[in-house]
């Protein structure tokens, strides 16, 4: 999924939600980086599944600016932020 959205040798950040909280998947070249620091590409980021989507693209690009920045595409295939899992929990 990640090449299909992001330019290919381009650092990126993919957001998604995972245990509660906004989770942010490192890509590209500063991946080895984070891997090296945290022995993983894929850390919690500060926002709790309180926050709207749209507010945590908009933080994470802001401290970001010369990343991509995008949301994890939904299981169903639609662009993020789909509401089908929503509708899945009622």
């Amino acid at each position: 999924m990640h090449s299909a959205v992001h330019t290919k040798g381009m650092n990126a950040i993919e957001l998604s939600l995972a245990n509660g909280g906004w989770m942010a998947t490192y890509i590209g070249p500063h991946a080895e980086t984070m891997f090296a620091l945290f022995g993983t590409i894929t850390l919690p980021t500060a926002f709790s599944s309180d926050f709207s989507a749209d507010e945590v693209l908009s933080q994470i690009q802001a401290c970001n600016p010369s990343v991509q920045v995008y949301l994890e595409p939904c299981i169903c295939g639609a662009p993020a932020p789909c509401s089908c899992l929503d509708e899945a929990s009622e």
